[in-house]
């Protein structure tokens, strides 16, 4: 791992407002990390972990993310498509 040459700057209060819209309890939240160099700098959560019971969502919540996987997979394997490292190709 190399180090890092340029300087992040990181303000959590810009992070918070950009999310703070779902901060309210009424909403369906989202779950926040943020890592620089490989260690976490910004952990938090914003709204509903789920909106029949009134739990509010943090980063330790567990989350069920149903098929939402398959979505980034199709995305990954079509980016080796455009980098000619993998193919689509029709079975007969």
């Amino acid at each position: 791992m190399t180090q890092s040459t340029v300087p992040l700057a990181f303000e959590e209060r810009k992070i918070d407002a950009v999310f703070a819209e779902l901060d309210q309890c009424q909403f369906p939240g989202a779950a926040v990390g943020i890592a620089i160099d490989g260690k976490p700098v910004y952990r938090k959560g914003f709204g509903l972990a789920s909106m029949e019971l009134p739990v509010a969502l943090s980063p330790s919540v567990r989350m069920r993310i149903y098929s939402t996987t398959k979505h980034f997979t199709c995305l990954a394997y079509m980016l080796l498509c455009e980098e000619g490292k993998a193919g689509v190709g029709i079975l007969d």
